[in-house]
């Protein structure tokens, strides 16, 4: 399609990502920067209570969860190492939005 071949995100239910182009038109949240050094920050369009984000690695294993409070939230999983992480969205434990974002 003339696209580059740079990483493309996907993002499957709710989100868009600040850099890249967006998938969803629904737009539950923003994950930035993207690409990010495993601290970023998650602005939510509406504030969220018992909220958790759960950062999974490419061969599906939890690597990280973070409670989630308000609308913008900081994540700092800075031990992750570079790769491709896809997470969850949960509240109430009702998963809500996934998507992905690149550690370098």
């Amino acid at each position: 399609d003339g696209m580059n071949n740079r990483i493309r995100m996907v993002c499957y239910t709710n989100c868009i990502f600040a850099g890249i182009n967006e998938v969803s038109e629904n737009k539950a949240f923003s994950l930035f920067p993207n690409p990010n050094n495993g601290s970023f920050k998650l602005q939510l369009t509406e504030p969220i209570n018992d909220g958790e984000f759960v950062l999974y690695n490419q061969l599906g294993q939890k690597v990280y969860t973070q409670n989630l409070n308000g609308e913008l939230n900081n994540i700092s999983a800075s031990e992750l190492s570079s790769g491709i992480y896809h997470f969850n969205l949960m509240q109430n434990k009702a998963l809500f939005a996934t998507g992905k974002f690149v550690v370098q």
